[in-house]
């Protein structure tokens, strides 16, 4: 029996990965279903040798009948050079004797046997000799014998074409000789092996019509079930088509067909059962020796069990390394000592895994077959993935785009994410000291490739787009608060451009994050031009928008009141009404941020002049660190309403606890209340509050100045002149001077001072003052009239 191994493409390297449906992640790569290649069915040419048969030794007592059995028990012993003299000596001796055709037919026939699988030169001469002897013997009964060996022998040695030949030429020639059942069975097993399966199919089928043989009967089934295995029948069906010519034939077959235990074994294995597997595949050992294009595959398959029996990894991987050791160039031991080295990558440290790449290189580099190399250098990629290499993703993106295999699917997809992920993860919990810049190179740049590359419409898309969330979202955080906002804004910007952003749904907890931040950032001593900052949010309005809003809306009020846009922000107003005011359905956990909200709604209605709303959202600030800013900011809300008295009190209280940044405020408000709203009996207290906190000079003459007014409205001009005169006195270039001086010769026009009223008039009307200088020359007017 010769055997031969068959390479079934479409099912050994075809490698869909199909989605594991249950069971936990591989650990290992070498646990990976999908990366288990299905093994080369073993083929067997079909043993088709007569010579035996025929060559036997004879009782007709013919002349020489005993040195001609002599010759024969030499040839069955293979003892060519005593068969050689024997053959000489029986001519020589017997030269009339009508054994001389048989002599002259075994001669060749041991010939024949003597010939080398790769000798052209001596199968010519043979095929000439075989001529000759038909030329001399057209009839002999051993012609048919000759010509099936010499079919034979071509059909062990690949010449399937010739022995097609031959056997058609036998079957045709001797229809009624004993051997037409072989000739019969050769033109089959030809045509079988030059992939003729149709015209395999009818032979076989006319040997189990016409041959009563057990042997060609059993051999003609098996080649029936193989071409159905070829023709790519369900491979269920075959297992157990086999295993039922197994129990029927089992001592046929170790003898005639060993091949059938490799495939068996090698179905089972297919089919998870290992046990049984491994059971056929040790019965095939006991002849494989015989076999040797198929001891490569079984040795392999056999390293494979010691996995499958979870044995301890030294001994699996020695298994391995034996396929390497006993079939040194071979691609399956060129395959077997690269997957032992890689099994162990994840425990080595660097400089040992980088001095096995080299040695699993050269293996790979020495494969043969590129889709079996192409498995190695995914396992190769994998094996480094383990490792926490990220170097491992982009050359495994190689891999997938240029060998057109779908690395994306099925198990090996599923681990090749799960490791990612890790590899990622590692890296972003690792303390660097490397800029961010090239951090974010490491981190962010990876996951973004490797997102469009394996994660995307996969099962693990959201894990991947979450981890890339919490990196970016902290950087965004670190860059905030060191770099500035433009910093931070490249970084949302960055993911919510890309193809990890999850357009539909940003996370509460996310935009809290960034929401609560860049609201405590507005208000921090960080932000020192907020102009510009406006300016900058509102011209990354819509990538923030998709990250913060509608809970942190009011921070968009606060930009269209810094860069002073009344009309977008009363649009946002109303957008925000509609969506039922979010400052009062989103509650903040941090109270300080939902204060900060509020500040922002009151301020945001105070300028659209819905004063009532603006009340409603300023009463809602409750954190102590903004009580005083939300009492100046009710202040401002009530004197723009014109409730001044309102303001003029909460503002009095208020700036008994201000610090000296925010009095000011204060009492410009509340001087701006009084004579708005002509409180001219609060001005007194006022003025004195303005004087305890430490006003003077300068910054006090506005206070004198409104003092002074209430006085004269209360018609005590006495102390108005005085205060008039005080705040001029101190402040003589101030905006006020002109207004002052006009009150001031009011004051002195009542207290009957005709000249000194004129004085001040006419000093306001040299001015050529646009208001004030008229008013004065219209006063002087009716002084001076009759």
């Amino acid at each position: 029996m010769h055997i031969k191994l068959r390479v079934n493409y479409s099912v050994l390297y075809v490698l869909s990965f199909v989605f594991a449906l249950s069971g936990r992640p591989a650990t290992n790569f070498w646990e990976l279903k999908d990366l288990d290649l299905p093994m080369p069915f073993c083929e067997g040419v079909t043993n088709l040798e007569v010579a035996p048969t025929y060559f036997t030794e004879i009782e007709n007592q013919l002349g020489g009948t005993p040195e001609y059995n002599g010759l024969i028990q030499s040839y069955h012993r293979k003892d060519w050079e005593k068969l050689g003299n024997e053959i000489a000596t029986f001519r020589r001796v017997f030269e009339t004797s009508r054994l001389q055709e048989a002599v002259d037919f075994l001669e060749l026939q041991a010939q024949l046997d003597q010939i080398p699988n790769s000798e052209p030169s001596q199968i010519k001469k043979f095929e000439s000799k075989f001529r000759e002897i038909l030329l001399l013997y057209p009839h002999s009964t051993l012609a048919p014998v000759l010509s099936a060996s010499l079919a034979s022998f071509y059909l062990k040695n690949g010449s399937y074409a010739k022995a097609l030949g031959l056997y058609q030429t036998g079957k045709q020639e001797y229809p009624f000789h004993p051997s037409a059942c072989v000739f019969l069975l050769g033109s089959a097993e030809s045509q079988y092996l030059l992939h003729n399966y149709e015209d395999a199919k009818k032979g076989f089928s006319q040997v189990l019509q016409k041959c009563d043989a057990a042997r060609l009967q059993m051999g003609s089934r098996i080649r029936l079930i193989d071409i159905d295995r070829e023709s790519g029948q369900d491979l269920k069906k075959i297992e157990k088509a086999y295993e039922k010519i197994q129990v029927k034939n089992g001592h046929l077959i170790s003898r005639f067909h060993p091949e059938l235990l490799f495939n068996l074994g090698e179905l089972k294995y297919r089919q998870g059962n290992y046990p049984s597997a491994s059971f056929y595949f040790n019965e095939f050992t006991k002849v494989e020796e015989h076999f040797s294009e198929c001891q490569a595959p079984l040795r392999k398959r056999l390293a494979d069990l010691s996995v499958k029996r979870k044995d301890k990894l030294p001994a699996v991987i020695g298994n391995y390394l034996t396929v390497k050791e006993k079939f040194p160039k071979s691609d399956w031991g060129h395959f077997s000592k690269a997957h032992a080295l890689l099994m162990e990558f994840k425990d080595l440290d660097s400089a040992e895994i980088e001095r096995r790449l080299t040695v699993v290189d050269e293996e790979l580099l020495a494969i043969k077959d590129e889709k079996l190399r192409t498995v190695g250098n995914i396992e190769k990629g994998l094996s480094l993935l383990e490792a926490s290499n990220e170097e491992a993703l982009g050359y495994l993106s190689k891999l997938n785009e240029q060998n057109g295999f779908d690395l994306k699917q099925g198990e090996v997809g599923s681990f090749i994410r799960v490791n990612t992920l890790q590899v990622l993860e590692k890296l972003a919990r690792t303390p660097s000291t490397v800029s961010q810049a090239e951090r974010d190179e490491k981190l962010l740049a990876p996951l973004e490739h490797s997102y469009k590359e394996w994660f995307e419409g996969t099962p693990m898309a959201k894990k991947a787009q979450n981890l890339y969330r919490d990196l970016i979202v902290q950087s965004a955080l670190e860059n905030l608060e060191q770099k500035g906002l433009k910093k931070s804004l490249e970084k949302l910007e960055r993911w919510q451009t890309s193809s990890l952003f999850n357009q539909q749904k940003v996370e509460l907890s996310t935009k809290m994050k960034l929401g609560d931040s860049l609201v405590r950032w507005w208000f921090s001593e960080t932000n020192r031009d907020e102009k510009k900052s406006a300016e900058r949010l509102l011209d990354k309005k819509e990538v923030i928008s998709a990250l913060i809003s509608p809970e942190y809306d009011p921070l968009w009020l606060q930009t269209y009141l810094t860069v002073e846009k009344p009309l977008e922000l009363e649009v946002a107003l109303k957008a925000m009404e509609k969506q039922r005011s979010i400052a009062s359905a989103f509650k903040p956990k941090d109270g300080l941020i939902s204060s900060y909200l509020a500040l922002m709604m009151g301020r945001a209605f105070r300028e659209a002049k819905q004063y009532q709303k603006s009340e409603e959202s300023l009463s809602k600030i409750t954190h102590p660190k903004l009580s005083a800013l939300k009492r100046l900011e009710q202040v401002k809300t009530f004197s723009s309403a014109g409730q001044f008295e309102k303001a003029l009190k909460i503002g009095l209280r208020g700036l008994e606890k201000a610090d000296l940044a925010s009095s000011g405020a204060y009492l410009d408000l509340m001087k701006r209340s009084v004579l708005a709203g002509k409180k001219w009996g609060l001005s007194e207290e006022v003025l004195k509050s303005a004087q305890k906190k430490g006003l003077k000079e300068k910054d006090l003459a506005p206070f004198l100045a409104m003092s002074a007014r209430a006085e004269l409205e209360k018609s005590n001009c006495s102390l108005s002149i005085k205060r008039y005169e005080e705040a001029i006195k101190i402040a003589p270039d101030s905006p006020e001077k002109l207004e002052n001086r006009f009150y001031l010769g009011k004051c002195r026009s009542k207290m009957k001072d005709t000249k000194g009223a004129i004085k001040e008039w006419r000093e306001i009307a040299s001015q050529k003052d646009e208001f004030w200088s008229p008013l004065a020359e219209n006063e002087i007017k009716l002084l001076e009239s009759p």
